[in-house]
């Protein structure tokens, strides 16, 4: 559940732990569970929530989004996208159910579109899903580190003012 109360920014991580790879946005937050966050910075595992997951963008100006990436790039490679950069994206990944893209084109409808945060993402090339397979690849292991850091560095920038 997202706690009462406006934060600058929330740091959302998406995937699911028993899909392989797919769960690089939980160990990511398991690794950031550990750290100091900047002030006004939120941290939330969201799974694999499908279109309840819009209420992690509530009461903020900013949404840091970190979930795995399905498409042709270096497996373990880390992206920065922008929300309309993932908006139609319709490749279901794993059971998120219609996916982090319809997500995100459907938050102007789930929250008022005056209260649609500013959203980064970063996106974690995978090497492979697969079901109820737990643990990472190593290739997108050793890519947490980095984009623990990329999310860190993104969280301590100012929020766009809209």
């Amino acid at each position: 559940m997202v706690p009462d109360g406006y934060v600058d920014t929330r740091v959302i991580c998406f995937g699911n732990e028993w899909h392989g790879d797919d769960g690089v946005g939980m160990r990511v937050y398991e690794v950031l569970s550990g750290r100091d966050l900047p002030d006004g910075v939120a941290l939330h595992a969201a799974g694999t929530t499908g279109l309840s997951g819009a209420m992690f963008f509530e009461d903020c100006r900013r949404a840091i989004v970190i979930d795995a990436l399905c498409s042709n790039a270096e497996p373990g490679s880390v992206h920065r996208l922008r929300r309309d950069d993932a908006m139609f994206d319709e490749t279901p990944m794993s059971n998120h159910a219609l996916g982090l893209g319809y997500l995100l084109r459907m938050l102007p409808t789930c929250l008022e579109p005056a209260d649609v945060p500013e959203v980064v993402i970063f996106g974690v090339q995978v090497e492979s899903i697969e079901i109820l397979k737990r643990g990472l690849s190593p290739h997108v292991e050793r890519a947490v580190s980095a984009t623990v850091e990329r999310v860190l560095a993104e969280a301590a920038r100012q929020p766009e003012l809209a």
